[in-house]
């Protein structure tokens, strides 16, 4: 098996334990092997049927992210258009506006224009009326001859009618600039009024943008939920086919092993003196010098800080003492490039075999190997303790 030393301590090593334990310990416990299939069974379906939902809800909120993603990407292009029809109305706005001022001051020109004529013409027509009748009487005594008499009335009556005329003219302008400014200022209110249904409309765009994001973030915490429920399904799943494996490979045959625990001595002073780091590396080259040698059954874990777990199946006790040796005689050869040369970590080892006469339960396993690692620390220079069946210790 794979050695994983990131695993909490125990919890492996006990579930293992438990596997093991399956055929010994059947005499003892109320439920038979076909039971515990059948309930392992019945677990399994049901992981099963919830993992298929929870793929199926997967699927479905995969599918709304992708489609909330889509209507947010159209929500932002019709923002942009929005805002451009918006910008664009503000240009025309702006433009009117000021076509707008410039039509006013011709407007204003053009009445003070009229004003001044107007005033020009009433003071002639009340300068001809002030004369009377014998105004004509006394052109026709002043003048020359008769064409200078009509000369004279020539001339004033051209000049009233010229300033008439100019007068209608000048009227006639304001009257049409008039209508200039007024259709100008319908057009930018039409603007207005259009600039203010493209802003609501844009004001309408954001808040169903912030509406979709909200439900986007929702759906893809569901789904990133959603993922991890599918991989702790598919974990529990993977380890119960381990297990039923195991419970049937259990009922048919009678199994025994040993649990082996090894401390790696004075590591604290390795980690004083070159640091955590080499400490680190000097327990993995450990480690992995384990993974090599052992069996494809057995299995190899990290315990505690400097501490592994060895589970050896088909392994009596003098067994696990002598995986310990070899392991000493590999150490004693082996190069440690953070460690001075000809310096090996020694180890102190704890080995209980199964079936045990006190171990009736996985935790008194644990018991008798922890009290068998405290042995295997106050005997020199063996240092290691050993409890169980074929027992030198």
């Amino acid at each position: 098996m794979t050695a994983d030393y990131g695993f909490p301590r125990r919890l492996l090593v006990t579930s293992l334990c438990y596997v093991f334990f399956a055929t010994p310990l059947a005499s003892q416990r109320p439920q038979p092997f076909d039971q515990q299939l059948r309930d392992n069974q019945q677990r399994l379906e049901s992981i099963r049927r919830e993992r298929s939902d929870v793929e199926q809800e997967l699927e479905r909120l995969r599918t709304q992210v992708h489609s909330l993603s889509d209507e947010l990407a159209n929500i932002e292009r019709q923002k942009e258009t929005t805002n451009r029809i918006v910008n664009e109305l503000d240009r025309q706005i702006y433009a009117l506006s000021d076509q707008i001022d410039r039509t006013t001051v011709d407007l204003l020109l053009a009445q003070n224009a009229l004003a001044e004529k107007r005033a020009v013409l009433e003071r002639r027509l009340v300068d001809i009326s002030k004369r009377g009748a014998l105004y004509g009487y006394q052109v026709l005594l002043a003048a020359e001859s008769f064409g200078d008499l009509l000369s004279r009335y020539k001339y004033l009556y051209l000049v009233s009618r010229q300033d008439r005329l100019l007068a209608n003219d000048m009227s006639k302008l304001q009257r049409r600039i008039g209508r200039e400014r007024q259709t100008l200022v319908d057009g930018r209110d039409a603007l207005g009024r259009r600039k203010t249904e493209r802003t609501e409309e844009l004001d309408r765009y954001l808040s169903l943008e912030r509406e979709r994001q909200t439900s986007l973030r929702e759906t893809r915490r569901s789904a990133r939920e959603a993922l991890q429920r599918l991989s702790e399904l598919e974990r529990d799943e993977k380890g119960l086919n381990d297990r039923i494996v195991a419970l049937e490979r259990a009922r048919r045959y009678s199994l025994r092993f040993a649990l082996v625990v090894i401390d790696v001595d004075r590591l604290r002073d390795v980690n004083e003196r070159l640091g955590q780091p080499a400490g680190d590396r000097v327990l993995a080259e450990i480690g992995a010098m384990m993974q090599r040698e052992i069996r494809a059954p057995d299995f190899v874990a990290r315990y505690g800080g400097d501490e592994f777990a060895l589970v050896l199946p088909e392994t009596d006790a003098q067994g696990g003492r002598r995986f310990v040796e070899r392991l000493r005689q590999l150490l004693a050869r082996h190069t440690f490039p953070d460690l001075p040369r000809g310096q090996v970590p020694s180890l102190t080892a704890g080995v209980v075999a199964f079936p045990h006469a006190e171990v009736l339960r996985p935790e008194d396993l644990f018991t008798q190997v922890e009290a068998a690692l405290e042995r295997g620390k106050k005997s020199e220079p063996d240092r290691i303790g050993v409890s169980g069946a074929s027992s030198a210790s």
